[in-house]
């Protein structure tokens, strides 16, 4: 049997019906390595990174639409290959049907907070801010981290919006504290702003239900691609100090196709002409749907796409069994 090739992904999910396990770019666990160890007859094995072989090695390659430069030693054709399923974000866990409300009992999220957002806030939108970290291929600063911190407090303070923070564990401690100390410096905001601080429960999915709207460093293109998961408008932070590698392709891709935009805040007092006040002055056409029409994520795209591909080899080897047959 052939293996199927994934790379740059975290996990794929066990309700999918896609069996065995998944390599992860580094050492680690696979979550399915107890999960069922059947599919369509046999266990599909899910390799990583990038062997030096022909994709006809493979029954499936799995690519991100953003490493497909990575293709160019295997020849001009690489990107029309058969066998090949290309998703626009980095693949993860959430889909539509796994977001939650949150659970007062469980949550981090203060039960104050909750209530206010139960109530229905008018005009007024919920932002979520996930925060990463800076890395070699966007390797943001301690400036753009108190930029970010000002244009958000802007947002609660003079727009009146709602503002839940998420930091990632690798978000260096002067960062955290300079944007928690900005946010914190106007007392008549505290209701409508909060921060988790790493204890309780991880509200990770709850924020990503409760949010209208995401701002999202440009550093973390899985937070991106959960984002966009939820059909909401999805704005990066500092997407130009992504200056090379995949990253850098990745929100340049989704950029390009309405998928994302740059987190501008338009300052001036007539910015309810402008189309969208939180990407710039300028005319912005509707934002561009994410998912496939009937699919809650692109992990069941991908799943689907890999079931049929198996259906389709074993009806292609029956047809060469009864023509061995009819001959023979």
């Amino acid at each position: 049997m052939k293996k199927t090739w994934a790379t740059g992904w975290r996990w794929l999910d066990p309700r999918t019906g896609l069996a065995g396990w998944v390599g992860l770019p580094r050492p680690c666990s696979s979550p399915l390595d107890d999960g069922p160890k059947t599919s369509v007859g046999k266990v599909t094995e899910i390799a990583t990174q990038y062997p030096d072989l022909p994709f006809a090695y493979f029954d499936s390659v799995i690519l991100p639409r953003h490493d497909l430069r990575k293709l160019a030693k295997l020849g001009p054709v690489a990107s029309q290959q058969k066998n090949m399923i290309l998703t626009k974000g980095a693949l993860h866990g959430v889909s539509k049907s796994s977001l939650q409300i949150p659970n007062t009992s469980t949550t981090a999220i203060p039960p104050a907070m909750l209530h206010r957002l139960s109530k229905g806030i008018g005009s007024r939108e919920v932002f979520a801010l996930f925060i990463g970290h800076p890395t070699s291929q966007c390797p943001w600063s301690l400036h753009d981290a108190e930029i970010l911190a000002k244009e958000m407090l802007s947002l609660s303070k003079v727009w009146g919006h709602y503002l839940l923070v998420e930091f990632s564990q690798k978000t260096p401690a002067l960062w955290k504290k300079g944007i928690l100390k900005t946010l914190a410096s106007e007392p008549t905001i505290q209701k409508r702003v909060w921060a988790w601080d790493g204890q309780g429960n991880d509200p990770h999915m709850e924020i990503l239900s409760l949010a209208d709207r995401f701002v999202i460093t440009a550093d973390d293109p899985i937070t991106v691609s959960e984002a966009l998961t939820t059909e909401k408008p999805v704005y990066v932070h500092a997407p130009e100090r992504c200056v090379n590698g995949p990253l850098k392709d990745f929100h340049r891709i989704l950029r390009t196709s309405g998928h994302t935009r740059r987190f501008r805040l338009v300052h001036a007092l007539d910015r309810e002409s402008v189309s969208d006040p939180y990407a710039g002055i300028g005319t912005w056409p509707a934002w561009a749907p994410f998912l496939p029409s009937g699919q809650g994520s692109e992990v069941s795209m991908v799943a689907t796409r890999i079931h049929q591909m198996q259906a389709d080899r074993q009806m292609e080897h029956k047809r060469r069994i009864r023509e061995a047959k009819s001959t023979s």
